[in-house]
């Protein structure tokens, strides 16, 4: 009798089992959005998960700033008239809707894809005939298994006309509303939707055949598997938008800066107290622009000018493929004949130095490294400290070429040393202890405008005492000193903090000058960039490193937020 019973209770058990999972779609043939999108995308997204995206960025800091926004206190205090406060108010009236809107949420639920295609086709918006150069199409993976035009159809109840399109076995449903045609089609569990009804239809073709589409792309899948599950990615064909843009906009410049790049994908996820993301772009080096070829072919190498970071930095970058004499070049070559001449400061050059700047440029490396750090606080204008660090090839040359390029200016400058190290400085009277100078430290030169910053820099190479060795570095998670073509840091709260700073100073400028001016700038300034500056606190730092490879550049980041703003997010 108990056999029985627990046979009975398992067969009932595995009954609601099997209605669950047939109930929620998991037996349902699972289907690529990107199988119904053509390999001749110009653009191509994916985000999984759109409510709960939305969810999170409104619970967020940032999100939460947004929405406090006073839009009629910032259009009256720009002096906006009520035509432009009403668009303005109803545009994020709209959005907010949208994010909210049960239809929205159940056709988005799992996923939403948004492609980009190449190809000219009628629209209908706004009872006006267009042919846009581009198409756009929509793929969404919903929530629940439902009848989805009809949820549709019962959203705009009363207010949309509605016909049948027999496309094989599929039938393509046309949506009329209020002057805009847009068809839509259920297949395979995809809700599909596109403005032009080619566009439409040719996708599902591409979910029949697999054939020509971007799941089937070969360069499109061995980008994905260097991805990890990935809550957002973006594939796009860098060569092919400018191709675009060329035929479209006449930016022939643009399509030539962008040849020979075929493929680039994107992705984020989280991981730890933050987030992660990747852009692997493949590169055909036969196609390249001349400048890029030349940056591109730099080798990746260790890191050296980490060493000289101080604690206290809040933006540093490092680069080894940038050359100052490359960067002079395509100044030159770029210029065209629109463009101001550089025959004026390159003969005031020659005449300041006794030397043509092509060969003093020669004297230099590749490799260039800036920090920026927070300026002094008793200073009257909040400006920052900052140092640049330069790779120099002849030291011996390039100290007698700035010595008479001083000269030749006319300024006196100061011989001065720190910790056995000789640098030269120049003191303009500017408050914040704000100076010129610059000094050289084993095969760098540097220049910078404070010499506490110099002085800090010196003492992080000289104790293994700096940014390298500090906790927030081992907490990136991310190595910035081995096998890169380039690295970046920024604190984004601490910036952030920094620019608010500014901008209060900026008004209190514009009040001494222009009252009414000051006035509309104070809004601004209170009403909108203080508030977003606020928000972007959300982010506490950002870590990226570059590095090339024959076929391909890769860029890697570190995210990390805030843990009380993970709290606040329920993560």
């Amino acid at each position: 009798m108990k056999i029985k019973y627990l046979v009975g209770l398992t067969g009932c058990l595995l009954l609601v089992v099997l209605w669950y999972i047939w109930g929620s779609g998991r037996f349902e043939k699972q289907v690529d959005p990107a199988a119904l999108v053509s390999d001749k995308a110009l653009l191509y997204v994916e985000q999984d998960d759109v409510g709960r995206l939305i969810d999170t960025i409104k619970a967020s800091h940032f999100g939460k700033t947004v929405a406090a926004m006073d839009i009629g206190k910032i259009a009256a205090g720009l002096e906006l008239n009520a035509d432009q406060t009403r668009t303005i108010e109803q545009a994020v009236e709209s959005v907010a809707k949208l994010g909210n809107d049960p239809v929205f949420r159940e056709l988005c639920g799992r996923s939403l894809s948004v492609a980009l295609l190449p190809g000219e086709g009628e629209i209908v918006v706004a009872d006006a005939r267009q042919v846009p150069p581009v198409q756009l199409l929509l793929v969404a993976i919903p929530e629940h298994k439902a009848e989805l035009l009809e949820v549709l159809s019962r959203a705009f109840t009363g207010k949309i006309k509605q016909s049948v399109i027999s496309h094989g076995d599929i039938e393509i449903i046309q949506f009329d509303l209020d002057g805009t045609t847009f068809f839509a089609a259920v297949s395979d569990g995809l809700f599909v939707f596109s403005l032009n009804q080619k566009t439409i239809e040719t996708a599902l073709d591409l979910q029949r055949t697999s054939q020509g589409s971007l799941a089937a792309l070969e360069e499109f899948a061995e980008l994905k598997q260097q991805l990890p599950m990935v809550d957002f990615f973006a594939f796009s064909a860098p060569e092919k938008l400018g191709a675009a843009m060329a035929a479209t906009l006449g930016e022939q410049q643009t399509a030539a800066k962008l040849a020979g790049l075929r493929y680039s994908i994107y992705g984020i996820w989280h991981e730890g107290s933050g987030f992660k993301d990747r852009t692997i772009t493949l590169i055909d080096r036969n196609r390249l622009d001349p400048l890029l070829g030349r940056v591109l072919a730099v080798p990746s190498e260790d890191n050296d000018s980490l060493a000289f970071v101080s604690p206290d930095v809040q933006i540093y970058t490092w680069t080894n493929a940038l050359a100052l004499d490359a960067i002079w070049e395509s100044i030159n070559r770029e210029g065209g004949e629109e463009a101001v001449s550089t025959e004026p400061f390159t003969r005031k050059f020659r005449e300041l130095t006794g030397s043509d700047i092509e060969q003093v440029l020669t004297l230099f490396e590749p490799g260039i490294s800036l920090q920026i750090q927070k300026g002094s606080v008793n200073g009257l204008i909040p400006l920052p400290r900052i140092t640049l660090m330069f790779k120099v090839k002849d030291r011996v040359s390039l100290e007698k070429v700035l010595e008479q390029g001083v000269t030749g200016l006319g300024i006196r400058m100061e011989d001065q040393q720190y910790r056995n190290i000789g640098y030269r400085s120049y003191n303009p009277g500017l408050p914040g202890d704000i100076e010129a100078l610059y000094g050289f430290y084993d095969h760098y030169l540097l220049v910078g405008n404070s010499r506490k910053m110099l002085e800090q820099i010196i003492d992080a190479a000289e104790d293994h005492s700096g940014f390298r060795q500090s906790e927030k570095y081992a907490a990136l998670g991310m190595d910035l000193e081995h096998g890169s073509n380039s690295v970046f840091f920024i604190k984004v709260a601490d910036i952030a903090d920094g620019v608010i700073e500014l901008a209060t100073w900026t008004g209190a400028i514009l009040a001494l000058q222009d009252r009414n001016l000051a006035l509309r700038s104070q809004v601004a300034i209170e009403e909108v960039i203080k508030p977003l500056l606020n928000g972007m606190t959300t982010i506490s730092s950002v870590a990226t490193r570059t590095f090339f490879a024959e076929d391909r550049v890769t860029v890697e980041s570190t995210i990390e937020v805030r843990p009380d703003q993970l709290a606040a997010a329920g993560r």
